[in-house]
């Protein structure tokens, strides 16, 4: 046990800590510590990451969310308004939440891999919950549009934590 842990330490710190070090002094000199303490993990790679604009009309087009019809079909006319009305940041921690990253490839949703996929649910209690290995979002069917948006935002905003928290 104590070859297993002598070699991870090194494998993972001791081998990559003078790389480390040197990332955090550069890093450093361009942003201030007192700057850098008052972002979490996810806002932090917004910052760095996201500076094209989501497209909305760009993902309407290449989401697939073809299971909205009948009377699912309001809810997704209402996310697709939500989304609209959202700030940029708000959409950037949607797309975050729903694939992991705050960033699309080159080319937009249409080179997503896999395609980002919106999948309703009944159970109208919870929270819309991501499988971001997959780029879906999983949406129950809301009673009103203020519902959706609400509930949409708790999931982005205080979701976005890891497995399980949405």
């Amino acid at each position: 046990l104590h070859y297993i842990y002598t070699i991870t330490d090194f494998k993972l710190r001791k081998q990559s800590q003078k790389h480390i070090e040197a990332f955090i002094n550069g890093f450093r000199k361009l942003i201030k510590e007192e700057t850098i303490n008052i972002l979490n993990e996810n806002d932090l790679e917004i910052l760095m990451c996201s500076t094209i604009p989501i497209e909305i009309n760009d993902m309407k087009q290449n989401v697939q969310s073809n299971q909205f019809t009948g009377e699912f079909e309001q809810t997704i006319i209402w996310f697709w308004q939500a989304i609209e009305s959202f700030s940029e940041l708000e959409k950037f921690r949607l797309l975050q939440f729903i694939t992991g990253s705050c960033s699309l490839p080159a080319g937009g949703f249409k080179n997503l891999k896999p395609k980002m996929k919106i999948v309703k649910i009944l159970n109208t209690d919870i929270l819309p919950r991501a499988h971001t290995c997959f780029n879906t979002l999983d949406l129950p069917k809301y009673s009103s549009y203020q519902q959706l948006v609400s509930k949409l935002l708790i999931a982005i905003n205080e979701g976005g934590e890891g497995f399980g928290f949405a």
